[in-house]
């Protein structure tokens, strides 16, 4: 009997432990709560008894909320908890149970100097950091190791630390920093390998360089270095991949790309432009390839591309050279490449004589051997020097179309279907760049008119 009576008594005293927890861990919230008062906080475990996880979106705004100790029973913000504008609160070891965070934004002018209170937080799905004025470190979420989202780190003026996000990772979705004039560098990001989005990184006079980004090896969005006081970027030795745009531009103390030697492709546009110190672009010679335009420009140092020369012109779009008033070498492969078959519009222009004009980058691709005059020897152009008219042989390979460009690069005669006799009588004396385009393939040759 005893034994009996023993065995009901454990099973009442085990449902009543489920009972417990279970109340102890009610979802509650759906549509979420806002706190704009003191008042309201302190209230919060009477008008919500046993609400441990709130699913809606918390915000808590309030010019007297001083503490956030009310909140102790909550183990998790499924939604957006936001903490703006609350210029008393100094501390937020209420939260001292939470576990996770959806969102979690801090943002305005709060009176913490630390995130201290979130030490047993250990996943967020976002973070955001927005123009708080004195704030200097994230200490307080040393212990988070996942970050599904992105973290953006914005207009904090004494945020100066970011160690205490050393265990997150190995893969983010995004990172964006901007406007933070006392950090110095994104010491503390060492574990991310990837971002699946972008990595933007903007307006910010005061980092030198991106130590903390040493592991990163590849980016799924795009890739912002816009103006900036970076003087190096050696920290992004890891680089490979970056599957959007790349905007390398404005930044002023910049003197070269060492750190980009292992990027080999990038799957948007490529803009190097507005970069005050840069000289040459020896860093990219392992891009193969781009997938839009490739704009060179304003770059005042800039005076040899030969960087480049990889890429493969089918990879780009538009091409722009132009505002480089220390470029005179244009005749890259890549580009040479291109200008025999370009998949948009060219605009070369306003840079050193020799790579002031289309026509003046075709010509020396010709003298480079990268623009060929001839498909196997089939085809032929003559004479050259020639007066008023040239031959065409095309012997089993049919030319669709020919084309004569002046040294500026416009196209001043087109002939489609052409006989074996181009009529060249309305050209001016000079030189002239004759493209021979077949069905598949085009190919362009120099010839002076007398």
């Amino acid at each position: 009997m005893k034994s009996i009576e023993m065995k009901k008594s454990l099973l009442i005293t085990f449902f009543s432990l489920i009972i417990v927890v279970t109340a102890y861990n009610q979802p509650c919230l759906p549509g979420g709560i806002s706190f704009t008062t003191q008042a309201q906080i302190d209230s919060f475990p009477i008008n919500y008894p046993n609400c441990t996880k709130i699913i809606g979106n918390v915000d808590i705004y309030g010019d007297d909320i001083n503490n956030l100790d009310s909140l102790i029973s909550v183990t998790s913000f499924d939604s957006w908890l936001t903490i703006r504008y609350n210029p008393t609160l100094n501390s937020l070891s209420g939260l001292s149970n939470v576990t996770s965070i959806g969102i979690l934004d801090i943002a305005g002018d709060n009176d913490l100097t630390d995130l201290s209170g979130l030490e047993n937080v250990d996943s967020l799905n976002r973070l955001i950091i927005f123009q708080t004025d004195i704030l200097s470190s994230l200490n307080g979420l040393n212990n988070v190791s996942y970050i599904g989202g992105e973290i953006e780190l914005r207009f904090n003026e004494v945020l100066k630390d970011l160690s205490a996000l050393s265990n997150v990772g190995p893969t983010i979705h995004g990172i964006t920093i901007s406007d933070n004039d006392s950090l110095r560098n994104l010491s503390g990001l060492e574990g991310i390998k990837s971002v699946s989005g972008g990595v933007f990184i903007f307006n910010s006079y005061g980092i030198n360089d991106l130590t903390g980004l040493d592991n990163l090896d590849s980016i799924g969005g795009g890739f912002w270095l816009v103006e900036t006081s970076l003087t190096n970027i050696s920290s992004l030795s890891s680089l490979a991949f970056v599957g959007e745009e790349g905007w390398i531009q404005r930044n002023y103390e910049l003197t070269d790309l060492s750190g980009l030697e292992n990027l080999t492709s990038i799957g948007g546009f490529l803009s190097i432009d507005d970069n005050d110190k840069i000289t040459n672009l020896s860093e990219l010679s392992n891009l193969e390839s781009i997938n839009g335009d490739l704009s060179i420009s304003a770059n005042e140092k800039l005076a040899d591309i030969s960087g480049i020369k990889n890429i493969n012109a089918e990879s780009i779009l538009d091409l722009s050279i132009r505002w480089n008033p220390l470029l005179s070498a244009c005749a890259v492969k890549s580009i040479c490449d291109y200008l025999q078959n370009p998949n948009g519009d060219i605009d070369i222009e306003n840079n050193n004589s020799g790579c002031n004009s289309q026509g003046e980058v075709e010509e020396d691709c010709l003298v480079g051997g990268f623009l060929h005059t001839f498909l196997d020897s089939k085809s032929l152009l003559y004479p050259n020097p020639a007066n008023d008219r040239i031959f065409l042989s095309t012997r089993e390979r049919p030319i669709i179309e020919v084309n004569i460009y002046n040294e500026l690069g416009q196209k001043v005669l087109s002939v489609l279907q052409p006989s074996e006799i181009i009529d060249i009588t309305s050209l001016h004396s000079g030189i002239y760049i004759v493209e021979l385009k077949y069905s598949n393939k085009s190919f362009k040759e120099k010839i002076v008119i007398m």
